[in-house]
């Protein structure tokens, strides 16, 4: 769509709901960036600090090498499980029905705050 603003990969991703075909390096271009995690009592803004990505794929007919997504939050959060959330971003869209949680051990390079991990296999 000409003077859409987005890419092929960003306007295909905000109306995705087959996670399996994406990868790692898609969202790589977009550490440092701010994301929402929308839930039922508003937004909550979280940064993406580190794509993680495996060199290979777990099963040897896997279609793509496991990823992680970090995210910190400045804001404390009292949830303590792993939950499906939807998240969103200002030029990818709406991420549809992440499965994110809190982790306990940040690195301190990352900063302050409460960090957030999604892990795609």
């Amino acid at each position: 769509m000409p003077g859409h603003g987005f890419s092929s990969f960003e306007l295909d991703i905000a109306i995705a709901t087959d996670w399996s075909i994406y990868r790692g390096e898609h969202f790589k271009p977009y550490v440092g960036d701010e994301f929402h995690i929308e839930g039922v009592n508003g937004s909550l803004p979280i940064t993406l600090v580190e794509v993680t990505i495996q060199d290979a794929p777990i099963l040897p007919n896997g279609l793509r090498p496991p990823f992680s997504l970090l995210f910190r939050c400045q804001i404390p959060v009292n949830i303590r499980e792993h939950e499906l959330f939807n998240i969103r971003h200002a030029k990818l869209g709406l991420l549809e029905n992440i499965f994110i949680g809190p982790i306990m051990m940040p690195n301190p390079k990352w900063g302050e705050g409460m960090y957030w991990a999604a892990t795609f296999t």
